[in-house]
């Protein structure tokens, strides 16, 4: 239905006068059954509707520092201050859950003033403070002043006979990269203050890249040279890794990839199931011939055209055997005699 501008502003003038305010658009759908894209579609808005109406702006639910949904109205100083409170509260940076949980302050009031939550962290200096976030499985953090901290790494120096990682300090001190940051800029640099070597050894906890530096290229191909002897074949890369604790990432650092490293060592790239009887999915291997004549034995046996379940039920062929060779399960049962083309 079609309004005039004529009867709009008639309409909220008259409930205007009706509600003893200016109505806002909820107002003039629930009582006049004419919704506000209505006003903003014949206006711009319905701002300028008031205004072209006569009306004072409608500042209704926000007299009392409120939104219309009755929420608080945070200007960017006062966010900001809310977030100070909380930390203090909490000792620690507040997530967005603890500023919903303590403020009901949700991610919309950072992401208008700020463009989300961790544009409005860096914008508090807490860090700089000396706030740090949640631990592990959320246990709280301790804070540490800078001497106490140079004084724990030396203490686990000593104990292990060499500098500890960042990840054994974490995992077996608690004590957390975040501190080391607010601090001292990185891990590293409050190992320089403390007067230790930099650890270049990777994770003391083993794993994928332990000791990555540990062999020079010359060292790995001679490695594999000797195990390609001892085995009367290239070994693959994960022989090496069980057998000989060398893992992928070594030959990766110093070659690009194991293979690379099997060329340099002057051996012959294997294919481990060359000369099997099985595909590397363990099936059994078959030539065109066997397909087809495992084709008609399955349509003798069914008395009717076998489908590509019927063979991978009865005969256990799977669908890749027949594109392999025929480009398809139908061109297969073509060339077999058991379909026509026209």
């Amino acid at each position: 239905m079609k309004y005039s501008q004529e009867f709009l502003l008639k309409t909220l003038q008259e409930l205007a006068a009706e509600l003893g305010h200016t109505p806002s658009s909820n107002e003039l759908l629930s009582r006049r059954g004419i919704a506000g894209a209505v006003y903003a579609k014949r206006f711009g808005s319905i701002k300028k509707a008031h205004e072209e109406a006569g009306l004072a702006p409608n500042t209704r639910g926000r007299q009392f520092g409120t939104s219309w949904k009755k929420k608080p109205i945070y200007t960017p100083e006062s966010l900001i201050g809310a977030m100070h409170e909380v930390a203090k509260e909490l000792g620690k940076i507040p997530t967005l859950s603890d500023m919903k949980k303590h403020k009901k302050i949700n991610y919309c009031h950072f992401k208008t003033h700020f463009g989300g939550y961790k544009s409005t962290l860096a914008r508090t200096g807490l860090f700089a403070e000396g706030f740090v976030r949640m631990g592990l499985r959320g246990k709280r953090k301790l804070k540490y002043k800078p001497e106490e901290l140079i004084g724990l790494l030396q203490e686990a120096a000593k104990d292990l006979g060499r500098t500890p990682s960042a990840l054994y300090i974490e995992r077996h001190m608690k004590i957390y990269p975040e501190h080391f940051k607010i601090h001292f800029g990185s891990y590293n640099k409050a190992v320089d203050k403390a007067g230790l070597e930099r650890n270049k050894l990777g994770s003391e906890l083993g794993g994928m890249q332990k000791g990555i530096f540990k062999y020079k290229p010359e060292e790995l191909i001679k490695i594999v040279q000797e195990v390609a002897k001892e085995l009367g074949r290239t070994p693959s890369g994960r022989y090496m890794e069980k057998s000989k604790k060398i893992y992928p990432a070594h030959f990766i650092r110093h070659f690009g990839s194991y293979l690379n490293a099997v060329d340099k060592a002057g051996l012959e790239r294997e294919n481990r199931f060359a000369g099997s009887e099985t595909t590397r999915g363990g099936y059994p291997k078959y030539t065109p011939e066997d397909l087809i004549g495992l084709l008609q034995e399955a349509a003798k046996e069914l008395g009717r055209t076998p489908s590509g379940r019927d063979m991978e039920k009865h005969k256990k062929i799977n669908h890749h055997h027949f594109v392999n060779h025929f480009g398809g399960h139908k061109n297969a049962l073509v060339k077999a005699g058991l379909v026509t083309v026209d």
